[in-house]
């Protein structure tokens, strides 16, 4: 015999119809970038630029951004998880802003908003 517990534990679990302006971490199909993961990469090479003020002090690192991409494609609640120094973070911001629309994710073959973490590296040649 099982316990009212369990029983809404086990309808939590596999409650999985989207709800309006909710935003899911797990999909079936994930946001997809226009061309996939390696135009993306390409897109923040070429829209990056490493702030003089940074440069200057010599800081670099790992950014780490969270975004929301809407059932509608949009780049949205854009912010920093982990930062390295407010110039670097504002950088960080500035390019996933300017992305441009994304392909939606889908749970049970809706489009649903979704959760999205990307790190980004700023990293000093160290030729200079």
């Amino acid at each position: 015999m099982r316990s009212s517990s369990n029983l809404f534990e086990t309808d939590q679990i596999n409650d999985t119809t989207p709800q309006k302006g909710e935003k899911h971490r797990f999909v079936d199909k994930m946001a997809e970038f226009p061309g996939g993961i390696e135009e993306m990469s390409k897109f923040i090479a070429q829209n990056i630029k490493y702030p003089d003020e940074a440069r200057k002090k010599g800081l670099g690192g790992v950014v780490l951004v969270e975004f929301t991409i809407t059932k509608e494609g949009d780049v949205t609640d854009i912010k920093t998880l982990v930062g390295i120094d407010p110039v670097l973070d504002e950088e960080a911001i500035r390019v996933i802003r300017i992305m441009p629309k994304w392909t939606p994710a889908e749970l049970n073959k809706e489009k649903v908003n979704m959760i999205y973490q990307i790190p980004i590296r700023f990293k000093l040649d160290t030729k200079e």
